[in-house]
């Protein structure tokens, strides 16, 4: 069941721009059963059921809910496992104070683990420095871990000079104290979105207990670093 719903998962997350690569070079590999399957079933839907309870959509509990996704059985059986967690009514509280937050909302839900530890940003780099438009930039970040996490990600921003900025964000899970890396590539190809004109383009790496940015507890940024690529003429 677990396998057939990361396929699924897999398949309805959205594809981001910057493609990432996790080397985790020591984690304890224990992880709540179902916390990535979660994230990515509230990122999905979190929107959605708020909008079927503003609508007054709920009457019964966790099952006429859950059903009225009108998705596929492995989505219905991730919402009944959230709701069910903590029964209808706090899950319906929960949803509506959740301001579209997916990890605090699978960490109340108690399908994500929660340890607020923490983690230090020990370099970062970006291959090549500079190149025209069109060029493939390697950026790497590597962290420590000095004191074991919950669940938390790992996040890029990028800001093209006259651009729409980028991003993309990796969800972490229980690790514990060591050295970790991550690369993302991104192709600067230019759209009318992004022209990726000549100019520096700042990078801002992130490591952070829980949503990056996110005021609820058990969320907070360990740790930043900014670098930079160059966009030739």
């Amino acid at each position: 069941m677990k396998l057939f719903a990361l396929f699924v998962l897999a398949l309805i997350c959205s594809t981001y721009v910057i493609n990432a690569s996790i080397t985790l070079e020591s984690i304890e590999e224990v992880t709540a059963d179902f916390c990535p399957e979660c994230v990515s079933f509230m990122d999905e839907s979190l929107q959605t059921i708020l909008n079927i309870i503003l609508n007054g959509g709920v009457i019964g509990g966790c099952d006429e809910l859950c059903s009225l996704l009108n998705q596929s059985e492995v989505i219905t059986t991730l919402c009944n496992l959230a709701c069910d967690a903590v029964g209808i009514k706090v899950f319906i509280y929960l949803i509506q104070k959740a301001d579209l937050d997916s990890i605090w909302m699978c960490e109340e839900c108690k399908l994500c683990p929660v340890k607020d530890g923490n983690a230090t940003i020990i370099s970062t780099d970006v291959q090549p420095k500079s190149g025209p438009a069109g060029t493939t930039f390697q950026l790497t970040m590597i962290y420590q871990v000095t004191e074991e996490t919950g669940t938390g990600t790992v996040e890029v921003d990028i800001q093209p000079i006259d651009g729409m900025p980028l991003g993309d964000a990796e969800l972490i899970i229980k690790q514990a104290d060591g050295s970790y890396k991550i690369t993302w590539s991104i192709q600067t190809e230019a759209s009318d979105d992004d022209p990726w004109g000549p100019g520096k383009a700042e990078v801002d790496f992130f490591v952070c207990d829980g949503e990056c940015g996110s005021k609820h507890a058990h969320s907070k940024i360990y740790s930043t670093a900014t670098n930079y690529f160059t966009i030739t003429e």
